[in-house]
This record gives structure tokens, sequence and C-alpha cells, in this order.
């Protein structure tokens, strides 16, 4: 079945793009064409997401850095569509599967021009989003009540184009304010631009380094590994620094492989320094450059910043009192995470030697013996 309708994602940098994709092609009623409208980025993160879904419905437009942020991006793939209908989706949007067809039916109905969606957000992570679900579900049940809209969402929405059109002319002969079918000038269209996940992650890299190395300037495990928070939806996640200078040079590392240093600097992220490898080629770079994974307690030697002495005293004083873990880890210079390995005894295990006795080949206890 036809649907006569074209969908539109406006995006960015959208590394789970492809699962707005596919719920849009696991529709009840397809959309005949979905386009992403990339706009204002020179990552390809977009295009490599969207690429793991192979559908000849989808098209990426890549329009540059054109003026206006998701309007302007809208308003520039609005002139490759020729269907009657368009659909509007965000890139971090799950479309309901029956969507399509509902809205449809009520489209049927001539004086009605479009249909949105009333959305729901996941589990909520802190209390942003906290808020964020507390507004989805005011919204929901005052559309519940009025059966009326003031808005459309640009959550999802299904607009006949011919209503676009008329905004458009509208706004040119000066009967509505703003420019262009999405107005770029909109308060949603303003703020200080944000910075990519690439432009953020190289400004925390000191390329000034001996012997060639880029080192990370941003936080770093108990090995020395960098960490950085990419910027994704739903949520943010955290990866390893040189992982993600790896990618960003070569594209996706391959599945289980390692990234090795051949510089052995573990906060070194130039690229020329990194390549792939299995897990015994890593296991072996560790121990050549002295960070045997095998060692354990004082044995990683100067790395070591417990001793057993300590451990002992910080078990025989603690007494589980608020806040004394973390501020256990500041005094001996660990990780809250050591620390609470240290005094639940799951880290730093003393081996414990079992007792022998001397046999006794005959039972003294025997009835024999009375």
């Amino acid at each position: 079945m036809t649907s006569q309708i074209t969908a539109i994602i406006p995006a960015v940098d959208e590394p789970d793009i492809d699962r707005t994709i596919r719920s849009l092609l696991d529709q009840s009623t397809v959309p005949d064409r979905i386009i992403v409208a990339v706009n204002n980025t020179s990552s390809s993160v977009t295009h490599q997401a969207a690429a793991r879904v192979q559908d000849e419905r989808v098209e990426v437009v890549d329009l540059g850095s054109i003026k206006g942020k998701k309007a302007g991006a809208l308003n520039a793939a609005l002139a490759l569509v020729s269907t009657p209908l368009v659909m509007v989706v965000d890139a971090d949007t799950i479309v309901s599967p029956d969507f399509v067809r509902q809205a449809l039916e009520t489209l049927r109905t001539p004086d009605i021009g479009a249909v949105g969606g009333i959305f729901f957000g996941q589990s909520p992570r802190g209390w942003l989003q906290w808020c964020q679900a507390m507004e989805y579900a005011r919204y929901g049940q005052q559309v519940e009540e009025s059966r009326r809209v003031m808005v459309l969402t640009g959550t999802a929405a299904i607009i006949r184009l011919q209503a676009l059109n008329d905004v458009h002319q509208a706004r040119l002969r000066g009967d509505l304010p703003g420019h262009g079918v999405y107005d770029i000038s909109a308060i949603t269209e303003k703020g200080r631009k944000m910075k990519t996940n690439e432009e953020r992650f190289w400004s925390k890299v000191d390329k000034s380094g001996d012997a060639g190395c880029w080192l990370w300037k941003g936080r770093t495990n108990e090995d020395g590994y960098g960490g950085f928070d990419v910027a994704a939806r739903p949520h943010n996640k955290s990866v390893l620094s040189h992982r993600y200078s790896y990618e960003l040079a070569n594209g996706p590392i391959t599945e289980g492989a390692y990234i090795l240093h051949s510089c052995n600097t573990p906060a070194c992220v130039n690229p020329a320094h990194l390549r792939e490898g299995d897990q015994s080629e890593n296991m072996a770079d560790r121990r050549k450059a002295g960070r045997d994974p095998d060692r354990r307690g004082e044995n990683q030697g100067r790395r070591a910043k417990l001793t057993w002495e300590a451990v002992r005293h910080i078990r025989s004083t603690y007494t589980g009192a608020y806040g004394e873990t973390a501020r256990l880890a500041r005094e001996y210079g660990v990780s809250k995470t050591v620390m609470g390995k240290v005094v639940s005894g799951e880290g730093w295990r003393e081996e414990v030697v079992p007792s022998v006795s001397a046999p006794s080949y005959y039972d003294v206890n025997a009835i024999t013996e009375d």
C-alpha cells in the first residue's frame, strides 16, 4: 500500500538515528521515502549510523552548513518533496508502529491539515529527564481533555504539503511573521552554537607531547587511559579516548578488537600510534610495558598506591559511616571504586593457607579404646 508520504528527519550528529529509521520502516503503513537531512556538521557519525539500515527508501542528504538549525534543514528538505503528505520526525524519536496508518485515517477529513503525536519519554535518569517526563505527561493529558492542540510537535507529525505551502505564502505576504516554511528566526533556533563531539574531543588533546604522542588532558582511569563522554541520544555514553580517536580516523572498530598503542603511552590518542589487535597481543603489550594485568596489590611495584599494612589498617578502623569511603579514597590517593573493594574485601584478598595437622592413622576415640 502506497502512503504518499515523505518522511524528513533533520539531523546533526545522531549516532543512533538508525533506530528512528527502523521505526519508520516497521510502520504498518510505511512512508514512500525517508530523507535524513544532515545540516551543520563535519562529522560522519550520522551517515555511518544511517548506513546500518539498508533500504532503498532511505536517503541521506548532506546540506552542508545552511542557515538555521532544525528549521533550516527542514526547509531545504521540503524542496525535495513531491508527495502530498510530509512526515516530520525528530532524530531521537521511536514512532509507534501504527502511527502513520492512524494519521492517514484522520487525514481523510479534508479540512484537517495535519496530525501530531503524543510523546512519551524513556525511563528518566536524573532530575532534568524527570521534569521532561512530567511535561510529556501534562501535554498528553491536556490534549486528551481538550481534544485540541495549539502547536504541532516536531517529535512526530504528518502535515499536508499544501498546508505548509500556504504557511510559506502567508509569510511572503506578511500575513504571518517569520521567514521560510519553518521560521529560522524562531526562539527554538537561537542559542549558542554547540560544539560537536569531535570538536569537544580535540579540545582536550595536547599535540605537543614527546615522541609524537598526542596526550589526553581529560579524565583518566587508574591505568592512565583517557575517558570521553560522547553526547548521544537518548543518553550520553562514556568511551575510552584512544578508541574514540581511532574510530574518528579509521571508522568503526572490528567487533571484539582491542586498540593497541605502539608508543606504550596509555594517554596517547594519536591515531598514528594506534592499531587494532586481539586479546593476546594486548596482554603481551601490557607486560612489555610493565603493566602486567596478573600483578595485584603490592606486586604492582611502583604503580601500587596501597600496601598490605595500609589495607589492614583501613579494614580494622573502617566504621561504614556516610562519606567514609570517599574520605579514605582521597586520603590514600585511589578511586572510590578501589577503596570500596578494599573495605568490602572484594579487592586485596589475603590468601589463607589452611593449617594441616599430622594425620592420625588410628582413632583414639574408637570404642576399642574404652
